[in-house]
């Protein structure tokens, strides 16, 4: 049984609603792909085209439904259903694809920079003979606000290993 079925079973509350963005749907984002590239997406590609235009992206919505509708939009149209996306198509507007257009998404985003910086706070926290890693990174970045979590590098689409090493240079050179 569902939890809000659970929930409406035993006469309580409903959960409160997570999250303060609703993202943008397959539905919406669809159709502008397929005229932006002229190609058939596959789901991971609408995602990765939505994160890199800043969108946020709705995760519980299907693909599927959407691809049915456009393909029936298409059909109505007398158009000709395009084919399957290349895998490495360019999404990224940064690199000079169109972006997308919808809900932004989170405006906590740290730059790499930032990230670096407060890695190498983190290791000025290790104890002697500490070692930084996702574990304890996670340990002192708890109740820090200038120290990242390692799940902050994970969805800036960064290494944790290469983040660390970049920290420690910060720290001897000064340099990122």
């Amino acid at each position: 049984m569902p939890w809000e079925q659970a929930l409406q079973a035993a006469d309580l509350k409903p959960r409160p609603r997570e999250g303060g963005i609703t993202g943008a749907t397959p539905d919406q984002l669809l159709p502008a792909f397929l005229d932006c590239f002229g190609c058939v997406p596959r789901r991971d590609t609408l995602m990765d085209w939505a994160h890199k235009s800043g969108i946020a992206f709705s995760r519980n919505s299907p693909l599927n439904t959407a691809l049915a509708d456009a393909k029936a939009r298409y059909s109505e149209d007398g158009r000709e259903w395009p084919s399957r996306c290349p895998d490495d198509l360019n999404v990224d507007p940064a690199k000079g694809a169109p972006a997308a257009t919808g809900p932004t998404r989170r405006k906590n985003a740290w730059s790499e920079e930032e990230l670096v910086r407060g890695v190498a706070l983190a290791i000025d926290e290790l104890q002697p003979g500490e070692r930084l890693t996702q574990r304890v990174l996670l340990r002192i970045s708890t109740g820090r606000p200038d120290i990242p979590a390692p799940g902050r590098i994970h969805r800036a689409e960064l290494k944790l290993d290469d983040v660390i090493r970049r920290a420690y240079r910060y720290r001897e050179t000064g340099e990122l």
